[in-house]
């Protein structure tokens, strides 16, 4: 007896040696053969796992189960690297900008896969975990694409700030979707609660970590020790991993907090060098495992499925992404160049399909066709990033003239708001905290009637007597009537926000004279307002097609943003008139000194990048909202001169 359990002991050994040997082998040949053909590692992890797997005749094996044990250990540590590189500090300092385009790129991305899934038949569980699936991107293949194409620092920081948001949405997701696949369905009931105890979780934890944390790195730290530092580390993330999976949640959970935790301390890219190679070993073996699930009979019995995958991966990630950077004032070719580098599924999406299905609630089908779809998206992507300037400018020159012109000027009018004193904008919080009352509501209404959904219907038929379809109407009636109220609220904040952000940054309407700013004004106010309600209706989008509910809030806000549409074409041609107008008006003045002095707008005849010219206010208020006139100094020998 005593014999046979060492040797089934030995044998279990071995097998994990073995796996562990085949694994790190075939990722390592992988990975060197795609570098000089630049492709992704991710790339070289999969084909690995494709290789080693049990769907391909290949004569080598490596036991799923145990590869998949394995695997989890890089899920952890991905999760703990997240967390080194999030601090609080740098979370509020990426809302203005990056926060805007997380929360629509995530929403629309979710409610595309949604859509997808229900088109090819799936049920309403099943097309919410498509949705999470596709709607993060890859932090990996991203930072790859940078190191071998730096992008220009303000892109850089809008894509990886978006990243970072997108994993604090992801961990969300995992733990909401985690609730679902245990048991618990889409009920309104389950979801909340989960969302309560998360939350309770969370501030407990990083509360308390708050106070211990930090001193204990910086004692650790005193040592000097880089031996201390990495055992520390990785003790802490699996600690806290451990206590999460022990309190009902998944272990990634926590050691995002461990991560978060330490970066606070302010050494968190120290610690993240200490933990990274041992981040790249476990990655490689998660990857790996996620290869071995690929199935190419699954995929080929569903080509449309992973084809619609890749399209909706590749196509909703650049015009999601550029909606949510028009809208946040990072400018059209920015935010173009950021729907480019996003464009393909994240780690997160691999980890979301695996609970699915671990949990029976996706289809064993789906997960080599999100593989597949991986795999495609990590090759276009790369590849489209590196053509991303000429990709920018002919997308750019796609929209009309005058929407450029004042897109581009919402740029720089956003970034002007964002400089403003914090003092100046009491009045602004108070419109924006109606504002958000107005939607909360609505998205209340959309959650009453889910779970009320059942009573409605059976109280029209059985006490009304009504059939289906009068039932039916009854039921989007009463959607609609209750939601008027705060359509009508939320248009007259949107209205009231827009006028207060113009008076912050062009300046009260003159009582004297001509306003000149009246086109840039007219213009500012119509885009905010379209910017602000159709945020609103993606967020209210994205949660009744979730919860296929009645979609009466949408439809009052989808006729509301829609009804804008003449009037921001109106303004945007009176503004673009307004821009050429005052280009005129500085050549005018500039055309009896064309050698740069500037003399008659009183400027002095010499300037220097030391020592530049001030702006002129006459020339300045001849511009109205168009921003003002900057005085530079040519060489003698620059082509342009004269």
């Amino acid at each position: 007896m005593l014999l046979s359990a060492a040797t089934a002991d030995t044998n279990l050994a071995h097998n994990f040696f073995g796996d562990f040997s085949l694994v790190l082998v075939f990722a390592a040949l992988a990975s060197i053969l795609c570098r000089p053909l630049r492709l992704p590692p991710l790339f070289g992890y999969l084909l690995a796992g494709v290789i080693i797997g049990p769907h391909t005749p290949i004569p080598v094996f490596a036991d799923p189960e145990r590869v998949h044990a394995l695997s989890e250990f890089g899920v952890v540590l991905v999760m703990f690297c997240v967390g080194l590189e999030f601090t609080l500090g740098k979370f509020v300092r990426g809302l203005p900008t990056a926060g805007g385009v997380a929360l629509v790129e995530v929403a629309l991305m979710g409610w595309l896969g949604f859509v997808v899934a229900r088109a090819f038949g799936m049920a309403g569980v099943e097309a919410a975990f498509v949705g999470a699936c596709i709607a993060i991107s890859s932090t990996m293949v991203v930072s790859r694409m940078f190191e071998r194409d730096p992008p220009e620092d303000d892109l850089r920081e809008l894509v990886l700030s978006t990243l970072v948001l997108q994993d604090v949405v992801a961990i969300v997701l995992l733990t909401l979707m985690g609730a679902v696949a245990a048991g618990a369905g889409l009920e309104a009931s389950a979801i909340a609660r989960t969302l309560a105890q998360l939350s309770l979780f969370l501030v407990s934890l990083v509360v308390a970590g708050l106070w211990v944390v930090p001193r204990v790195v910086a004692f650790v730290e005193a040592q000097s020790s880089a031996e201390t530092r990495t055992v520390f580390a990785l003790g802490l993330c699996f600690g806290l991993g451990l206590l999460a999976v022990e309190l009902g949640y998944s272990g990634a959970l926590g050691a995002f907090a461990a991560g978060v935790l330490v970066a606070e301390s302010g050494l968190g890219h120290r610690y993240e060098r200490q933990v990274q190679p041992v981040q790249h070993l476990f990655v490689a073996v998660f990857f790996v495992s996620v290869g071995m699930t690929f199935d190419p009979a699954a995929v080929a019995a569903n080509p449309w499925f992973t084809l619609a995958l890749c399209l909706a991966i590749s196509v909703g990630q650049l015009l999601f992404v550029t909606i949510g950077g028009v809208l946040s004032g990072s400018g059209l070719r920015r935010s173009i160049m950021a729907g480019l580098a996003l464009g393909q599924i994240g780690e997160f999406g691999f980890i979301l399909a695996a609970v699915g299905t671990t949990g029976g609630v996706l289809p064993a089908w789906v997960l080599p066709c999100l593989v597949a779809a991986a795999v495609l998206t990590s090759l276009v992507s790369p590849f489209a990033f590196s053509r991303r300037r000429g990709a920018a400018g002919g997308l750019a020159q796609l929209v009309p003239a005058r929407i450029r012109t004042a897109l581009s000027l919402y740029e720089s009018w956003i970034e002007t708001l964002r400089e403003r004193s914090p003092g100046r904008r009491t009045g602004v919080r108070k419109t924006v905290a109606v504002l958000v009352l107005d939607l909360v509501a609505l998205a209340g209404i959309a959650v009453a009637e889910w779970a009320l959904h059942p009573w409605l219907e059976s109280f029209a038929t059985e006490q009304l007597g009504l059939n289906t379809r009068w039932a039916a109407l009854l039921h989007e009636g009463m959607v609609l009537l209750a939601s008027l109220p705060f359509v009508v609220g939320a248009v007259r904040s949107t209205g009231r926000l827009a006028r207060q952000l113009a008076e912050l940054v062009l300046g009260q309407a003159s009582s004297r004279g001509p306003d000149l700013s009246g086109a840039s004004r007219r213009a500012f106010v119509v885009v905010v307002r379209l910017a602000v309600l159709t945020v609103g209706l993606v967020l209210m989008l994205s949660l009744t097609q979730a919860l296929a509910v009645s979609r009466g809030g949408v439809i009052l806000l989808a006729v509301v943003v829609l009804s804008m549409l003449p009037s921001l074409w109106r303004d945007c041609g009176d503004l673009d008139g307004h821009a050429r107008a005052g280009a005129d008006a500085v050549l005018e003045l500039m055309r009896p000194h064309p050698h740069a002095n500037f003399a008659m707008a009183g400027h002095p005849a010499a300037s220097s990048p030391s020592n530049p010219a001030p702006s002129n206010p006459a020339v300045d208020a001849l511009l109205g909202g168009l921003g003002h006139v900057e005085v530079v100094t040519l060489p003698a020998d620059f082509p342009a001169e004269g």
